[in-house]
């Protein structure tokens, strides 16, 4: 056998050739075509270099400067452009159809008409590079240049330039600009621009330069982001003013917009009537005598008065986020959370400077206001005041009365705190904070005491809803409603049920309660009140039993953030649709469970009873802290508030001394007076039992919900139970009860508790020189025990396992 069949017989058995070619030899023999590789029955991706484009495109834009192969001028401005027809017909739809079905297709020369020959020179440097800069100085010419030649992308890329570049002093340009040149996403978020920062707007000299047409247009939008009416007022009579003779015809048709019902009484009367401008004026009349007339009516009469001018605007303010702040997990805590709807995840934002727990939380004029609420060891009056812009939390003046556990909601420039938990009693009262004066000051009281409250506003009227009252020791289902013209509270219909620690939300003109409790029922039903039929109807039911939790509306749904479901926090967030009448879960949840106190794990799943738990009254006036029964855990004092005892009781320390063992420690020197934001962890330095034990689990309410950097519509707040004494035995075995008398304690229960250095904490006294508390956690027993409390931290009657309803 020769080489040369050695050779071939080699390369068919591994399935390869080799291919020689001699210089005679143009193209493949047949022997040669039989040795290519095989491709096994697939085709191979096509070789394709990625590159070829940009450097044929590269090298024609070449050829056009050295003015080589062009086949057609174009003139602007006297400015003379070569280029290559092909090339502009592939890229720009205007010229294609003019190079292939108009008479300048035979033409070698074209004069573009009323096309800057700046922009035209940046434009066809585009169709060859694919590049192009956009500044302040060239946007103007090159985005109308853009859209006549049909280079969409360059359009684009100027409106998107222009919408970072808007500013209260040139927004009303840029949307003029936008309009004549039919770029409906610049004009579109210019106008949104202008409605979110009216107040600036009005301030610019633009805004005087308007037509009536165009101001009336502006003033009309229900999405206007205004602090209150009167600044759109204003900003009509300065318009009109501006030229007097030529605008004076028009105010009728201006003043037709301003909702003139929705201002204050008193601004109305010191203001609006004494304008110059209205009193010649007879339709103007005709308005200002309508809101006077709106102003008379009483209650729920206000929402069968229904005209354009009575109906509230709705801001679309900025990008709305959901804003969770502080709670108890386990412990009051400082951090703050937002939920970005648009990336759905949470968020760490900026801390409060101090815990804070059961406050209650509104927005006012873009910032947010955190009032109010526990901070570990006092029920506190401060304010801490959250700038979204900035990131950064400042204090502002102090409410008249410490509260936690408050309603907190806006009504015009001003907020609202009502009733609440001061520490020994609920609350009836309320105040309000005037944003104009920066102070407090009292408004008339409730007829009930009201803990655990909700709050929403409607039709201009302040809602309180349900809540605890500690005087009849029952959850309420009454509802109040107050009216800031006549400064008085009024009843309207209960609700179908008693609810305590429910969620509070206003969605169209309808107001919800969501969730709450009644003693040792947990629910997830819903109730909807319509106050123009006086009337409360169900809903659908949550997914999940929830007290304490936040309520917020929002892009027309309502959200229903965390709480608890009587055994453990909640992260979840549950969203509910009117217009469907269901609820769906919120994919995203918070990083932990917010209530008022909790055990650590987080659960979302429990749906049935838990023998393992015994249920606990959830209303902080009802036995002063609560607790569920759970694994012994470390560090009740962490929990607990050490001012909440019962001064009235003084016999509960003559027993603590009675039963006191031989050899107590002396008494600590006196204690400084504790300021409202102290830290609340225990003293070390003060004497005490050096260990602990957990009774349980401390729980409560979700504490603050909103949303909105742009504007957040709840707050929410807190709650508490009771700690039979009758569970604490040799055994260890702890637990809690409902429907036990608050404030009563055995001697026998002190004398364990003492054994196995549950108790006591000293505390110091000026005048006695000692106290003995009983950890301030009001410990309950039966009626049948001994040496009452007091009446104010009584619970619920009728002990029973967690239910859920």
């Amino acid at each position: 056998m020769d080489l040369a069949s050695d050779q071939e017989n080699v390369m068919e058995r591994q399935g390869s050739c080799l291919l020689l070619r001699c210089d005679s030899q143009n193209s493949l023999d047949e022997s040669s075509q039989k040795q290519l590789p095989r491709s096994g029955g697939k085709d191979k991706p096509p070789y394709r270099n990625y590159h070829h484009t940009q450097r044929a495109f590269d090298a024609m834009n070449l050829l056009r400067k050295q003015r080589l192969l062009c086949d057609v001028i174009l003139v602007a401005d006297t400015v003379e452009i070569p280029a290559h027809k092909m090339v502009l017909a592939a890229c720009s739809p205007y010229f294609y159809a003019m190079f292939t079905s108009f008479e300048e297709s035979k033409q070698d020369r074209i004069v573009l008409q009323e096309v800057d020959h700046q922009a035209l020179q940046i434009l066809v440097e585009y169709v060859y590079t694919s590049e192009v800069q956009v500044t302040e100085d060239n946007v103007q010419v090159l985005l109308p240049a853009a859209n006549l030649l049909q280079l969409t992308d360059v359009r684009d890329a100027c409106c998107e330039f222009l919408q970072v570049q808007l500013h209260p002093t040139n927004c009303l340009g840029i949307r003029a600009f936008a309009d004549l040149h039919g770029c409906l996403e610049l004009l579109t978020h210019a106008e949104s621009y202008i409605e979110q920062h009216f107040t600036e707007v009005v301030e610019c000299e633009e805004f005087l330069t308007l037509s009536h047409q165009q101001v009336s247009k502006l003033i009309c939008s229900d999405r206007l982001t205004v602090p209150s009416e009167e600044k759109v007022f204003e900003c009509v009579i300065a318009w009109v003013q501006h030229d007097l003779d030529i605008r004076r015809k028009h105010l009728a048709t201006l003043m037709e917009h301003v909702r003139l019902p929705l201002m204050s009484q008193e601004y109305l009367m010191h203001r609006v009537e004494e304008e110059p401008l209205l009193k010649v004026d007879l339709q103007c009349k005709d308005y200002l005598i309508e809101a006077l007339k709106y102003h008379l009516l009483k209650g729920d009469n206000k929402t069968t008065f229904r005209t354009p001018r009575t109906k509230p605007r709705q801001p679309v303010g900025l990008p709305k986020v959901l804003l969770v702040v502080g709670g108890q997990a386990p412990k009051a805590i400082r951090s703050v959370e937002c939920f970005d709807f648009k990336e759905e995840k949470w968020y760490q934002v900026a801390e409060m400077p101090t815990r804070r727990c059961r406050a209650g939380l509104a927005v006012l004029h873009g910032k947010v206001y955190a009032v109010g609420g526990f901070n570990g060891s006092l029920r506190v009056r401060t304010v801490d005041v959250y700038d979204a812009a900035s990131d950064q939390w400042t204090t502002c003046d102090h409410m008249e009365a410490r509260r936690s556990t408050l309603g907190v909601a806006v009504l015009g420039n001003c907020i609202y705190a009502v009733g609440g938990f001061d520490g020994s009693t609920g609350l009836n009262t309320a105040e309000m904070f005037d944003l104009s004066t920066q102070k407090w000051r009292s408004i008339a009281p409730m007829s009930t005491r009201r803990s655990s409250v909700g709050v929403g506003v409607l039709y201009g009227l302040l809602y309180a809803v349900g809540g605890y009252d500690g005087a009849s020791r029952q959850c309420l289902s009454s509802v109040e409603c107050y009216t800031p013209e006549i400064d008085c509270w009024t009843s309207v219909p209960d609700m179908g049920c008693r609810r305590s620690g429910a969620g509070v939300g206003v969605l169209d003109g309808i107001l919800y309660a969501v969730g709450g409790h009644d003693g040792p029922q947990v629910r997830k039903s819903v109730e909807a009140y319509d106050p123009a039929k006086r009337m409360w109807t169900s809903v659908s039911d949550m997914t999940f039993c929830r007290r304490n939790a936040g309520v917020v509306a929002l892009n027309g749904m309502l959200y229903v953030v965390g709480g608890d479901d009587g055994c453990s926090n909640l992260s979840s967030v549950e969203v509910y649709n009117p217009k469907t009448d269901m609820w769906t879960m919120l994919p995203s949840c918070m990083s932990i469970g917010r209530s008022y106190a909790g055990g650590q794990q987080r659960r979302s799943d429990i749906y049935t009873q838990n023998p393992v738990f015994r249920y606990a009254n959830c209303d902080e006036n009802s036995n002063a802290e609560g607790a569920v029964g759970y694994d012994h855990q470390p560090n009740i004092y962490e929990s607990i508030d050490p001012t909440a005892s019962n001064q009235e009781a003084e016999n509960i320390y003559e027993t603590i001394e009675d039963v006191r063992q031989e050899g107590a420690p002396p008494p600590p020197p006196p204690a400084p007076p504790v300021d409202e934001q102290s830290p609340y962890d225990v003293n070390p330095d003060v004497p005490g039992c050096s260990t602990y034990g957990r009774i349980g689990n401390a729980y409560g309410r979700i504490d603050i919900i909103g949303h909105g950097i742009g504007r957040i519509e709840r707050h929410l707040s807190s709650s508490c139970g009771s700690i039979n004494s009758n569970h604490y035995a040799l055994e260890s075995v702890y637990g809690t009860s409902a429907g036990d008398s608050t404030g009563r304690i055995s001697k026998v229960s002190v004398q364990w508790l003492l054994a196995n250095k549950w108790l006591p904490l000293w505390i110091a006294n000026t005048e006695t020189g000692r106290d003995y508390r009983i950890i301030d956690f009001l410990l309950a027993q039966r009626a049948d025990s001994e040496e009452s409390l007091g009446d104010d931290h009584e619970g619920p009657a009728g002990e029973q396992g967690p239910q859920q309803s």
